[in-house]
């Protein structure tokens, strides 16, 4: 039947998104994160190539550089910039223009294991919340969101699927969870993205 058509809405709920656990009080992740980013489009390959291979600026081309200094404006539809630098009162700082500054619960500033900058956030059973304005779920529609970020996963053993971000809502009524996540599956050691 051709006179059929399907047409979408954002969501009409707020999610919490957590840094460093699934809900606050469990799966927690255990380790090191740096340069946490979120966009409000989806960063092509070419984009996202130059983001991972920025740290070694000394081969990376002047080109390169211009396209990194412009990924890192609102013009590009950055919404937030988390560069975990400076020390512990500075570390939750949104570099971005739209101020949504992280709230800390006990994550721990380290100046020693650290990707880009001068530092990193430290999660041991801690977390980190993103500001309630910042709707993930009406991001992502229409035009697609990119999450980016630096892991490093302390050597200890952890708890099964410690979540390195989690956001989610309980939009269905009580027991229904929806969730995007990604953790370390530690009976296989391997990377998990999860979508329910």
């Amino acid at each position: 039947n051709t006179g059929i058509t399907a047409t979408s809405s954002p969501f009409n709920f707020t999610a919490t998104f957590f840094i460093g656990s699934g809900d606050g009080s469990s799966l927690f992740f255990s380790g090191n994160m740096d340069d946490f980013r979120i966009y409000n489009r989806v960063l092509s390959q070419d984009e996202i190539t130059i983001l991972y291979s920025a740290n070694n600026l000394s081969s990376t081309a002047n080109n390169t550089l211009s396209v990194i200094n412009t990924l890192a404006t609102n013009s590009n539809n950055m919404l937030a910039w988390y560069k975990f630098d400076g020390d512990s009162n500075n570390m939750l700082i949104d570099s971005s223009v739209n101020g949504y500054n992280l709230t800390n619960n006990g994550a721990t500033f380290d100046l020693v294991n650290y990707r880009t900058g001068n530092g990193s956030i430290n999660f041991n059973n801690q977390y980190a919340l993103l500001p309630s304005a910042v709707n993930i779920y009406n991001i992502w529609y229409g035009n697609g969101i990119t999450l980016t970020t630096w892991i490093k996963f302390s050597a200890a053993l952890q708890s099964n699927n410690g979540r390195v971000f989690h956001y989610s809502d309980t939009a269905g009524g009580s027991g229904w969870v929806n969730y995007v996540g990604i953790c370390r599956d530690t009976s296989t050691n391997k990377i998990l993205f999860e979508m329910y």
